[in-house]
């Protein structure tokens, strides 16, 4: 799996794992079992089915008679697609499907309507149909470590999209339509090739936090003032040297990692990020060749950073 990654567990009643009968067996006893290894609620209606690690090559017919299934898990299998029969699982609202061998996306997954979730990272995929877009609840995509060269323009569409996680591709830039997804809140571009910082994200007013990390970066742009609502920036390693002014308006920052850069200088106006204060690990400018403040300072934390400006300012 991808390093200081892990799938988000399932919260709910716990069960050991039963191996899948071989494809040989009785449909009907195939069934029981999947049945058996389905979470349930409190109504005795199957709500979660992890089928991940089970070497499944195709998955077994019986599932798609598990047409109550909110969520099903088919990470860590050597399947090359989805069949057709997987739209029976019409009321699904999150499929895991990550590390796998599928390099087209699966035609039939745009037709699960209810789908909210949707993680499928660790797959070479190589083409997104346009049909994408018609997932219209969709709220969280995950396409980590995926080979993309660029962002998929059908995602573009998905306008209910609150989490959108990009990490570890090859995405050179971010097209000017990434805007139109105004309901973004969580956006990760870290690990790419990005080689400016993208101006369309500086458009997506909702955004809470951006993680634009070991890029290529060279500047951040004077257009994040428009990210009123921005609590964490990650911009580590990358290349920046100066910071705008306008990074300092955004009050409600409360988490700033700009390690491993070239910035020589922190503003003055670093102290106005007041909830940057009281939490050590809230600011990391560590692995910068810092002249102002002084590194000893610096390495102190933000209140040290802030006592050193304000000593300035009553001095002068």
């Amino acid at each position: 799996m991808i390093k200081g990654y892990h799938l988000k567990p399932f919260v709910g009643t716990p069960r050991s794992k039963t191996p899948i009968p071989a494809e040989s067996e009785e449909n009907e006893h195939s069934l029981r079992k999947l049945k058996e290894m389905a979470i349930y609620d409190i109504h005795g209606h199957g709500r979660h089915l992890d089928l991940s690690k089970e070497q499944l090559r195709r998955l077994p017919p019986a599932l798609f008679a598990l047409d109550n299934l909110h969520s099903v898990d088919i990470s860590e299998n050597p399947l090359r697609t989805l069949p057709d029969d997987f739209m029976q699982l019409s009321k699904l609202r999150k499929l895991f499907c990550l590390q796998c061998r599928i390099t087209k996306f699966p035609e039939v997954v745009p037709n699960l309507v209810s789908l909210e979730e949707l993680r499928m990272s660790v797959n070479n995929i190589k083409t997104f149909p346009i049909t994408l877009a018609g997932l219209m609840k969709l709220t969280i995509l995950e396409l980590i470590m995926c080979g993309l060269e660029e962002v998929p323009p059908c995602t573009f569409h998905l306008f209910n999209l609150q989490e959108f996680d990009l990490q570890c591709n090859k995405i050179l830039y971010i097209p000017r339509d990434f805007s139109k997804l105004q309901g973004l809140k969580i956006l990760n571009l870290a690990d790419n090739k990005l080689r400016g910082f993208p101006e369309a994200v500086c458009q997506l007013w909702q955004l809470i936090s951006l993680n634009v990390s070991r890029n290529n970066l060279a500047n951040i742009s004077h257009n994040i003032s428009y990210l009123e609502n921005l609590e964490e920036l990650k911009a580590s390693n990358n290349r920046i040297n100066r910071l705008p002014g306008e990074l300092f308006l955004l009050e409600n920052i409360s988490l700033l990692h700009l390690d491993s850069n070239r910035i020589k200088h922190l503003p003055e106006d670093i102290i106005y990020l007041t909830e940057l204060e009281g939490n050590a690990e809230s600011l990391d400018i560590r692995g910068n060749p810092l002249v102002s403040p002084p590194i000893k300072v610096c390495k102190a934390g933000f209140s040290a950073i802030k006592k050193h400006f304000e000593g300035i300012q009553e001095r002068s």
